[in-house]
């Protein structure tokens, strides 16, 4: 299909996996992803009436271990073959990649190969345990990463959220072969995987070699699993938490629970109406930013940014404050703004604009297309047609779908240094 001047095919194979490739005739350069719609969310599954349950922490755990194949590192493989590769596990999904400038077909050859083949032992992962400790820990003193855990347990009571990606230090230390292997078997499914490339060489080609090579890697299971989520209330777990770190000056967030949205369309257009909005209240744009600024009610560190799914849903204001209550009180008079006011016509017209060259400079770069192609994949999201529903958006059309949230379910999270009151 032709669209935004290149081509782009999508197929899905006899065994499952959905293939998406983006053609840039003009570049030399190829970037592949092979994803897992599965994360560290993915804590208890069902298939059928089978109810199944993995440590927390399998999926990030299983990411570290897969770039093994028949005792050789892969990363070593990729080199040779004048490639870089990474990966990453998030809350739904987990990607491993590569890019090259050079011929991409022994790469994306060896791509499919070592995520679908598991070649672990207990070795290995008795080696690995204290590696992720060491990254745990690492995260834990991060205040911007300790105040995200924290709204998240402040606002959610059952959903896996509330559990690190990579898992508590209970689980890491305990895990085993067999966990593992159970959670590879379960989830690394090729029809629950999606094979994302944007490159410069003829798709069609490479589309019957992906064909050819996924011959040999059957389905698992006739149905993939399916996550299973505890009843989660509209109420917050907690209205105010605190917690303190090593820190000069303190950080707090404000955040709010919101109702997820079962239409994935609909959500990640919410997403996109919402985060707008914060943009246009909590910024520069906003006449009285200044004043914030001179009151140092906000200093160098601050910001706002919702999430909208079809599992969970909030939005959050956060700063690095010794102006707390002042910081609560600016957050309040926003969030009554946004459901009472329409954004200035020019403001919106400047951040819509904004947003939208932005997805269009996306194309450009290889590595973040890709990602974001897989990732509207995991939401069940067509990515262009989410471009274009975002490009005929209109001013009232956001500010209506706004004034209807319920944002009554709040929490304040302080982060204070171990010297305040």
């Amino acid at each position: 299909m032709k669209k935004y001047n290149f081509e782009w095919f999508s197929k899905t194979l006899k065994n499952g996996m959905k293939v998406l490739l983006v053609h840039k005739p003009q570049f030399s350069q190829s970037f592949f992803l092979l994803g897992i719609k599965a994360g560290g969310m993915d804590l208890c599954q069902k298939r059928g009436l089978e109810q199944l349950t993995y440590p927390s922490g399998c999926a990030h755990f299983l990411e570290h271990q897969m770039f093994r194949l028949y005792g050789q590192d892969v990363t070593d493989q990729f080199a040779d073959l004048g490639a870089m590769t990474n990966a990453f596990t998030g809350l739904s999904e987990t990607a491993y990649y590569f890019s090259t400038s050079s011929n991409p077909d022994k790469p994306l050859s060896l791509l499919m190969d070592f995520v679908q083949n598991l070649d672990i032992d207990e070795n290995s992962v008795e080696k690995e345990k204290g590696i992720i400790l060491s990254e745990y820990n690492m995260y834990q003193q991060n205040p911007e990463t300790r105040l995200m855990k924290l709204v998240w347990n402040a606002l959610y009571q059952t959903h896996p959220i509330r559990i690190d990606v990579l898992g508590n230090p209970e689980d890491i230390t305990s895990m085993k072969v067999a966990d593992l292997e159970a959670f590879y078997n379960d989830k690394y499914d090729p029809q629950n995987m999606v094979l994302v490339g944007v490159t410069g060489k003829e798709p069609c080609l490479l589309l019957k070699e992906i064909e050819r090579k996924q011959e040999s890697y059957d389905k698992h299971f006739s149905h993939p699993t399916e996550r299973v989520f505890l009843k989660e209330p509209d109420t917050v777990a907690k209205e105010i938490v605190e917690d303190r770190m090593d820190i000069s000056i303190p950080y707090v967030a404000f955040a709010v629970k919101l109702k997820p949205i079962l239409d994935p369309l609909q959500a990640a257009c919410m997403d996109f109406a919402l985060q707008m909005s914060l943009d246009a209240w909590f910024s520069s744009l906003n006449p009285d930013f200044q004043s914030w600024m001179d009151q140092r009610i906000l200093t160098t560190s601050f910001g706002a940014e919702c999430e909208i799914t079809s599992d969970h849903a909030y939005l959050m204001f956060y700063a690095q404050t010794k102006k707390t209550e002042e910081f609560f009180q600016i957050v309040e008079d926003i969030l009554h703004k946004m459901q009472t006011e329409a954004m200035d016509d020019l403001i919106f017209n400047s951040l819509k604009n904004k947003s939208y060259a932005q997805s269009l400079r996306t194309f450009d770069h290889f590595e973040s297309f890709a990602i974001d192609l897989f990732q509207s994949e995991v939401q069940g999201v067509s990515y262009f047609e989410l471009l274009d529903t975002i490009a005929a958006m209109k001013r009232d059309e956001v500010f209506k779908m706004v004034s209807k949230l319920d944002l009554s379910h709040q929490s304040r999270v302080y982060l204070k240094s171990y010297n305040e009151c």
